[in-house]
């Protein structure tokens, strides 16, 4: 990518074995519509898997700050390094919000919306568009001030889950 904000868009069925470096600007990364698996290991960086394909085709990034998913499901999986400085919009599909190992914060703002304390820093609401919420091996704070319409998956560690009176998980909350 050049100084300005780049858009990298993949087509359903597409493969890319490769890098994408998003240079300046809020640079994003548009996946497919048969469902995308994005990790995110460093600071705006991670790696990228269009339509669920294989490990070969895994496209690493560096420099992009946010995601839109398709309308297949999706899965943004945070490791312990992991943080994006723009947001994620899971786009259609039952998409999957996964937080690290070292004990997160996830709070609901509006349905399937919200924000993942120090991983995302965009606008609030961080996320869009995310019907699930996974924890990881440490103690992980579900803050449910909102409508989510799957599963809250607190994993292991001692969790966390506060909810609003009134408040509809459509799922189940699983923790410890």
């Amino acid at each position: 990518g050049g100084a300005a904000a780049d858009t990298f868009n993949f087509e359903n069925g597409s493969t890319f074995a490769g890098a994408i470096s998003g240079g300046g600007g809020n640079n994003q990364i548009v996946g497919t519509e048969l469902g995308d698996r994005t990790t995110v290991s460093g600071p705006n960086s991670g790696t990228f898997r269009a339509n669920f394909g294989v490990a070969a085709n895994d496209v690493t990034f560096q420099q992009i700050v946010s995601f839109t998913g398709g309308s297949g499901a999706d899965r943004y999986v945070f490791e312990n390094n992991g943080t994006l400085s723009g947001d994620i919009d899971g786009g259609g599909g039952t998409n999957t919000l996964v937080g690290d190992d070292d004990g997160n914060v996830f709070t609901l703002t509006a349905t399937d919306a919200g924000n993942l304390a120090t991983k995302l820093t965009g606008t609030s609401p961080a996320f869009v568009n995310i019907n699930n919420l996974e924890g990881g091996l440490g103690a992980d704070t579900f803050n449910l001030n909102a409508r989510l319409t799957g599963n809250v998956d607190g994993a292991a560690g001692n969790d966390i889950f506060n909810v609003d009176t009134g408040v509809v998980i459509d799922g189940q909350i699983l923790g410890n």
